[in-house]
């Protein structure tokens, strides 16, 4: 649910808005995924396409428009859609098979951009997310199989210091931005053995990213393996 009072601070105020936007990466991501029907990276020239609608969203939208996350996904759509139209007239060739569609009144209608042979599913491009954030820390998301513990204690030990790691923003902020695990505020907060840290950093630091990203669909399964 989006804070208002923080969107319509984000109107005015640059460096609420560049927070605004940075929390909001993942959802601008899944808005191009869903649009054009496959995984974009941010070194896509989509991603900033979408970046710079969304940052009109922000100055565009008032409450009488509906849902912010619904507006946006309509303004990224919309957007990326009017990209690649200018993008395939330029180069003088057709990326999809169709361009437009018209509607009952003979008047043009946003075409829906799609990959017919793409099977990605919300998990898959969570996944494919997840993995991103992961190289940054040096790590890789199908290795992490085996980093899963075997205890299902300790996996909710695991856990509970990817959601105390998450509770405070500027905890986890600084968490992603020095890559390193908050080792001794966990242990004198959480009370927690040490070898617990040491023998499941790796497991801990992707727990945090799913916890602190907000992946729903890969938190269901975190959750599960607590049970």
């Amino acid at each position: 649910m989006v804070d208002i009072d923080e969107l319509n601070r984000a109107k005015t105020e640059t460096q609420t808005r560049n927070e605004f936007i940075n929390r909001y990466d993942k959802f601008i991501l899944k808005c191009a995924y869903k649009t054009v029907g496959k995984f974009i990276s941010k070194d896509d020239d989509i991603y900033s396409e979408s970046l710079i609608a969304f940052n009109n969203a922000i100055t565009s939208y008032d409450e009488l428009k509906g849902s912010f996350e619904s507006y946006a996904f309509i303004v990224i759509k919309n957007h990326i859609i009017n990209f690649l139209k200018k993008e395939s007239r330029y180069r003088g060739d057709v990326l999809f098979s169709q361009l437009s569609n018209e509607n009952d009144h003979g008047e043009e209608i946003a075409f829906e951009v799609k990959d017919n042979n793409s099977t990605m599913t919300d998990t898959t491009f969570e996944i494919m997310s997840l993995s991103d954030e992961l190289k940054a820390f040096g790590l890789s998301f199908y290795d992490m199989v085996e980093q899963v513990p075997k205890n299902k204690k300790t996996i909710y030990y695991c856990t509970l210091i990817g959601e105390y790691i998450c509770s405070d923003k500027e905890r986890f902020k600084h968490f992603k931005s020095a890559k390193v695990l908050p080792s001794k505020e966990i242990i004198e907060k959480l009370k927690t053995n040490k070898k617990i840290i040491e023998r499941h950093r790796k497991y801990i630091i992707m727990v945090s990213l799913i916890i602190g990203g907000e992946y729903e669909n890969l938190m269901s399964y975190l959750y599960g393996e607590r049970r």
